[in-house]
């Protein structure tokens, strides 16, 4: 449809042709795929892609003591052998990331599963050896935050002994030598606090809704806090304790789950059933979205005000900008003149500029001043346009030939210049 007649987005056609675009894509690869590697991992058809955004991520300051980790569905409906299916995941059927984040969903670093093929110390399960694998690349004195899925006591001791503290949420079958009361004894915003021996490790069973077993080598229950539950008994909101381990674990945990949630707003999505141009398209959205925290967060700390930051919407839209304006760049199309004798008269010419009765868009900054083919040329109009200038209130019939707006170019008059420097 970006190509179709009535319709079209000029942006995107002016830039590749619809024939070029699908045929391209047909044909993309991103090594030799006739010449694969020895002992090559299962994912090496896009390893440049992978390894490309894992040095970005790992060049990344870790300025922050607090991260989490948690797996990330890489959506793919397609035949692939080591697809996926987790639970209760908005896209549960795909490939498997384990991500770890900082606590507002700044990816820091990777790992894909590839089942037995994953590189990774299984000495104390999956789970463990995951977290094992991305606590690599953090500093000491740092608190990981994961759920259930990873969490075990021998775990802790192995973070523990490399200097890393841990809290995480854990199943009650790996709990073999700690015994907490029974469900039904526990009341609303009551818990129970057990200490290990070497005072290493601290287990904490909460009751909210439900019960939650929480293992902790950073935090303990006090100073407890006051939160804000309904109450099935006595119909209203109450006010319940809620221990420090709790508050400092939901507020740290969910890394993983913001960039998801950033990932989704704008996905790029397209047809296909190559599982490389999925993945491939995944790590660009995963790029974006990286990039547009650090954006914002530098934009913070500059003191920039809040409503002039950009949204994520404009913030990928200008990096597409950006793209299309430096393929059309680097593009010179020659328009080729037949003439009525019969022969062909193959001097290039200057194509001909269609005249929109729309009022044409600002370009983008960065395009506006970069210095590069801004030619005026003198449209043959019955009436002049309005200069786009700000503050200018005269006519002019000379347009910015990249541009594609009319600036006022007289003697008086320099917008023209004025709009480009």
């Amino acid at each position: 449809m970006y190509w179709q007649r009535g319709i079209q987005f000029d942006l995107i056609a002016q830039a590749i042709t619809r024939d070029r675009f699908f045929l391209l894509r047909s044909c993309l690869h991103y090594v030799d795929i006739n010449n694969r590697p020895s002992q090559a991992d299962r994912f090496w058809k896009i390893k440049p892609i992978i390894n490309s955004v894992r040095n970005a991520c790992l060049s990344i300051p870790r300025n922050v003591s607090c991260f989490s980790i948690d797996e990330q569905m890489i959506p793919f409906l397609g035949r692939i052998p080591y697809r996926q299916y987790v639970r209760n995941k908005p896209r549960p059927v795909g490939l498997k990331n384990f991500v770890i984040t900082t606590s507002k969903g700044l990816v820091l670093d990777f790992e894909i599963y590839q089942g037995e093929n994953t590189p990774l110390d299984r000495s104390l399960g999956l789970g463990p050896a995951v977290v094992l694998r991305l606590a690599k690349t953090i500093p000491e004195h740092s608190v990981l935050f994961f759920d259930r899925y990873f969490t075990t006591v021998s775990l802790l001791d192995r973070l523990n002994a490399i200097n890393i503290k841990a809290t995480g949420t854990i199943m009650n079958n790996r709990l073999k030598n700690i015994h907490f009361n029974e469900d039904k004894k526990f009341k609303q915003g009551k818990w129970e606090e057990l200490t290990r021996s070497d005072d290493q490790i601290v287990a904490i069973k909460w009751k909210d809704s439900k019960c939650v077993t929480v293992l902790s080598t950073a935090t303990g229950a006090e100073p407890h806090t006051m939160v804000t539950r309904w109450s099935k008994a006595e119909k209203k909101y109450i006010e319940v304790p809620s221990p420090s381990v709790i508050k400092t674990y939901n507020q740290n945990m969910g890394g993983v789950d913001v960039c998801d949630q950033q990932l989704e707003a704008y996905r790029t999505w397209i047809k296909t059933k190559k599982w490389t141009l999925k993945v491939a398209l995944h790590f660009i959205d995963l790029s974006i979205v990286n990039a547009w925290m650090e954006y914002r967060q530098d934009a913070l700390n500059m003191g920039i005000q809040k409503k002039n930051i950009k949204d994520l919407m404009e913030f990928k839209m200008e990096i597409a900008r950006d793209w299309l304006a430096a393929s059309i760049k680097n593009k010179r199309p020659l328009a080729f003149d037949s003439s009525s004798s019969g022969e062909d008269n193959l001097e290039p010419t200057e194509p001909q500029h269609k005249v929109q009765n729309y009022r044409t868009p600002f370009p983008p900054e960065h395009k506006a001043k970069d210095k590069y083919e801004h030619w005026p040329i003198v449209d043959d109009l019955k009436t002049a346009r309005n200069c786009r200038n700000k503050k200018c209130k005269s006519r002019t019939r000379v347009r910015c030939s990249k541009c594609n707006i009319y600036l006022c170019l007289t003697t008086k008059n320099t917008c023209f210049k004025d709009f480009h420097v």
